[in-house]
């Protein structure tokens, strides 16, 4: 049952995917004002996926990495 719902769901978001991509042409073509309307969000949504993505990587490494290396401990000093 799970099968096939699933099978559903991934045949539905394909044939969206056709359909976005016309819309995204009709809008491309309108104008040239629209056009670059939709460069720059695409830009902007890029870049903010790229930052978030660094950050991210970044993240998961300062976490399995220990803080130590390659320093000395910190001496006590009195």
């Amino acid at each position: 049952m799970y099968e096939l719902l699933a099978t559903l769901a991934v045949t539905t978001f394909v044939g969206d995917l056709g359909t976005a991509a016309e819309h995204f042409e009709a809008a491309l073509t309108v104008d040239p004002l629209s056009a670059i309307l939709v460069i720059v969000g695409q830009l902007i949504i890029g870049v903010s996926v790229l930052v978030f993505g660094y950050l991210t990587v970044r993240a998961a490494i300062d976490l399995v990495t220990p803080e130590s290396v390659g320093q000395a401990p910190p001496r006590d000093e009195q």
